[in-house]
């Protein structure tokens, strides 16, 4: 990409620069980062990563306010939540999600979604996803975060199972619910992911018989 104007040495990004500006200061971020040689102080291991990833998601926020503001798809800024999904950092995660979550559903997005999230143990990070693919009503798109969610219930971390089990109800179908069925059989009948899940099952069912 050519140069912006916006170089890592200079003053970040703010809500008066153009959404080129700012996507050009996260592209330089990211490239720092992967090359190592980002121009921040490094007192520990740590610290280029917290620094990276707390300026990537200020970036990500002004981007969201700008699109907040503006009736107009911002598709550039898209690819790169969609990207930023990716980055290793729940932070960040949060505030592509949220910038995702304004704009109009897509493959492309829900297959960042699914990807972005796999390793994470955040459970905002999951609340959020979760609203995003109610978004998705179709059988194969609702089928796909059907199977993605239930192996991150059977094998992801216990908290993020809670949420997984707590918000299922609109991502159960008649196509998936042998599989929901199933993987509650699965948990142990004393948790809170079971006890869940197993409310969300039975509404599901009243739901069904018109009750």
């Amino acid at each position: 990409p050519p140069a912006t104007t916006l170089s890592l040495q200079t003053s970040p990004p703010n809500i008066g620069d153009s959404s080129i500006d700012i996507l050009q200061h996260i592209y330089h971020l990211e490239k720092c980062y992967q090359e190592d040689n980002c121009p921040f102080p490094d007192t520990d291991p740590k610290a280029i990563y917290f620094t990276v990833g707390n300026t990537l998601a200020d970036d990500l926020s002004l981007l969201i306010q700008q699109q907040q503001n503006s009736d107009q798809v911002m598709p550039e800024a898209t690819e790169t939540a969609q990207r930023l999904m990716a980055f290793e950092n729940d932070h960040v995660r949060a505030k592509a999600l949220s910038f995702l979550a304004l704009q109009p559903p897509s493959a492309d997005t829900l297959s960042a979604i699914m990807q972005g999230i796999k390793d994470s143990h955040d459970r905002g990070v999951y609340r959020q996803a979760m609203m995003e693919f109610s978004k998705y009503p179709q059988h194969t798109e609702r089928n796909n975060i059907a199977r993605f969610l239930i192996s991150q219930l059977q094998h992801g971390g216990k908290f993020v199972g809670q949420i997984i089990s707590q918000k299922s109800l609109p991502l159960i179908n008649q196509d998936n619910h042998t599989q929901w069925t199933e993987t509650l059989q699965q948990l142990p009948s004393s948790s809170l992911r079971y006890q869940f899940l197993h409310a969300n099952l039975e509404e599901y069912q009243l739901l069904q018989s018109g009750g």
